[in-house]
């Protein structure tokens, strides 16, 4: 991001009275805002994208979906230009710019939450199923001894 084009943005920021943040990831600067009008619409016409992308497959569709789109919608500045600019990415900097953006503005990361509260039940599900199969493996090798 030019020098001019920065400072126009922080200008807008601070005029407009949105909590803003800057991050520095791996020589990009990316400021996040809460959420505005232009953020929804973005949010929308993203999601519009990349549902009639029918070169991308629907686990690329719901990774975009899940952060792509939130994070695009309320950040500004060196953001990726394309999907694959994002996921070229380094996993650490999507992170932590995932997790500075949802405290900002949780409501936009409803996928994303949705989506780890579902792996949290798989895996505790999957961890009773697994204490259960030992119980009974126990059980076996005792009787056995009998």
């Amino acid at each position: 991001m030019q020098k001019q084009d920065k400072e126009i943005l922080f200008e807008r920021l601070k005029k407009s009275g949105l909590f803003h943040k800057t991050l520095s990831l791996s020589g990009r600067e990316i400021v996040i805002h809460e959420t505005t009008g232009h953020s929804s619409r973005k949010r929308g016409a993203l999601a519009m994208q990349i549902e009639q992308d029918e070169s991308l497959s629907e686990d690329v569709k719901n990774s975009l979906a899940t952060l792509y789109v939130p994070l695009m919608s309320c950040s500004e500045g060196d953001v990726p230009e394309s999907y694959d600019d994002f996921f070229w990415m380094k996993d650490a900097d999507i992170e932590t710019w995932v997790r500075e953006a949802r405290q900002i503005n949780p409501p936009i990361f409803a996928l994303l939450d949705a989506q780890e509260e579902r792996l949290k039940i798989f895996m505790s599900s999957l961890q009773e199923q697994e204490a259960e199969t030992e119980k009974k493996s126990v059980k076996r090798k005792r009787s056995r001894r009998s």
